[in-house]
Formats: C-alpha cells, sequence, structure tokens
C-alpha cells in the first residue's frame, strides 16, 4: 500500500482521496462534490495575500489601509482566476469528448478536474512560505512577478502529475483519453493566461494608485506578449 498524508482533520480525508482515491472516493456525491469545490477557496485566498503582500513589505509610500485593500483584492481573485478558468474550458472541452465518442466518461473526468483544481490549491497554499521569503529577500517588483509565475507553475506542475495518475483509469478504457487529456492541458492554459491578464495587478506596482482591476483590462493577453516579443527583438 502507498503511503499517504497523514494531518489532522477533514484534511486528512480530503487530501487522501484527492491523491489516493478509493472506489468509495471515486463514487463521488453531489454534496461531496460542493465541499471539493469549498474547500479549497480558503487556500487560494491564503496564497492570494501573500501575493497580494508585496507593497507591505517594499513601498515605503503606501499606507496601511491601501496595502491591506489589496491583500483583499490579491485574495479574491485566485479563486475567481481557477473557478473561472474551469467553466469557460468546461464546456468547450465536452462538446470534444462528444466528437470522440466518449461523451459517456466525462462524469468521470469532471470528478478528476475537481480532485485535481484541489490538488492545485492545497500545492499552492504550501508555496506561500517561499514567496513571503523571497519578497522580504527581494524587494524588486519585476522579480516578484516572475517568482510568482514560477510558483503557480510549480503548483500546476503538481496539479497534472496527479491529474495524468487519475486520467490513468480513463486511458487504459480508452486510448483517446491520453489525447483529450493534452488537449485539456493547451486549453486550460491558453483560457487560464488570458483570464489572469483580465484580473491584474497580482502583486501590485509600488507607488501605483490601487484598484481592483487595471485601466486597459480588456486587452488581449497574447497581443501584448507579441509586442513585448517585438521589442525584445528590435533591440
Amino acid at each position: 500500500m502507498e503511503p499517504r498524508l497523514r494531518v489532522s482533520g477533514w484534511i486528512d480525508s480530503w487530501t487522501q482521496n484527492l491523491l489516493y482515491p478509493t472506489k468509495e472516493a471515486k463514487r463521488i456525491t453531489r454534496q461531496e462534490i460542493t465541499q471539493t469545490t469549498l474547500r479549497p477557496i480558503p487556500l487560494l485566498m491564503i496564497y492570494g495575500m501573500v501575493m497580494g503582500s508585496f507593497g507591505l513589505f517594499n513601498d515605503p509610500n503606501g499606507t496601511l489601509w491601501t496595502e491591506l485593500l489589496h491583500l483583499l483584492y490579491s485574495s479574491s481573485k485566485i479563486p475567481i482566476l481557477t473557478g473561472l478558468t474551469f467553466l469557460l474550458a468546461l464546456p468547450g472541452f465536452y462538446v470534444f469528448y462528444m466528437l470522440a465518442g466518449l461523451a459517456e466518461d466525462f462524469r468521470d473526468v469532471i470528478r478528476a478536474f475537481i480532485h485535481t483544481q484541489a490538488v492545485f490549491a492545497l500545492a499552492l497554499a504550501s508555496l506561500s512560505p517561499f514567496t513571503l521569503l523571497f519578497y522580504l529577500s527581494i524587494p524588486d517588483y519585476l522579480s516578484a512577478v516572475l517568482f510568482n509565475g514560477l510558483m503557480f507553475a510549480v503548483a500546476a506542475l503538481v496539479r497534472q502529475i496527479v491529474l495524468r495518475r487519475q486520467y490513468a483509469i480513463l486511458i487504459c478504457r480508452h486510448p483517446r483519453h491520453r489525447l483529450l487529456l493534452r488537449l485539456w492541458f493547451l486549453l486550460y492554459a491558453f483560457i487560464g493566461i488570458q483570464t489572469g491578464w483580465l484580473l491584474r495587478p497580482w502583486v501590485g506596482v509600488p507607488g501605483a494608485d490601487n484598484s481592483y482591476l487595471r485601466e486597459d483590462t480588456w486587452s488581449i493577453a497574447y497581443l501584448e506578449l507579441l509586442k513585448i516579443l517585438r521589442g525584445i527583438l528590435s533591440l
């Protein structure tokens, strides 16, 4: 038997069911779906608060109220980011499952996705002390943005590893699930990048006016990235 995480209370059974689902855990009920969906929210908010605390430590001109307000903004954005990305990607992905003739397996797919969303939240919250330590060590805004991107990438990698493990049964059932899983990664990343761009600012620029969204919110992330690449190549 594989070793299991040992923590107390509901986190114990919740984490074990996420990483080592038993047959009973796979027969998930509607109530369990709701619980599995809602429980990660506090974990995501924890990382959001840490992520938005850059100005609290590194903006000498910022007021305490302004920085605390940005903490509140940032803590609410990560649950919105993950939830909105998931909801936007799911209908299109279901169409691909219908075209592949595997629509009857989609309930198991949703179950796996919900579990791994919770794994992502758990991984991201566990990385928050590293982000806080980085803020205290290197007071550079661009470095802070890149470091947070790295933390999201690490948490996403953990989620993908667990999702691949949960998808193994589906792949054994039909090989087309493997191709659809790769398609999900691309679809989720494509929508997630644009959604994250729309929800800026995240870290908070020291000295800038505090706002929930930026004035140029409704822009396309990929066009902005193309402009940046053109600027770099023209140097």
